[in-house]
């Protein structure tokens, strides 16, 4: 992951079917997607960052959503940029979990 004073980033992903409940509304999902991004500092910012600033991933998710507004999601990506001062935490690895409950 990278931060910095300015950036942008586009990710693109197709969600796929697996197994429907009611009808219309999808129980779990396969989800392949591609990530970029880019980050950047103003140049009168004395924080510099790595010399790495463009990101790129490719990955697939399983959406999972046992009932009404809960949606847990596991994703897996692939870096296509290898970065100097990765880390080996499982994060860094490609692995993202994340829980959502729609109030």
């Amino acid at each position: 992951a990278r931060s910095g004073d300015n950036g942008w980033r586009l990710s693109v992903e197709d969600r796929i079917t697996l197994i429907q409940g009611q009808p219309g509304i999808s129980l779990l999902q396969v989800a392949p997607f591609v990530d970029l991004g880019m980050v950047w500092n103003n140049p009168s910012n004395p924080d510099q960052i790595a010399n790495e600033h463009f990101l790129a991933g490719l990955g697939t998710g399983i959406i999972y959503s046992p009932i009404k507004d809960l949606t847990l999601r596991l994703d897996f990506t692939l870096p296509l940029i290898d970065l100097s001062d990765r880390s080996t935490n499982i994060q860094d690895d490609g692995f993202y979990f994340s829980v959502n409950y729609n109030l």
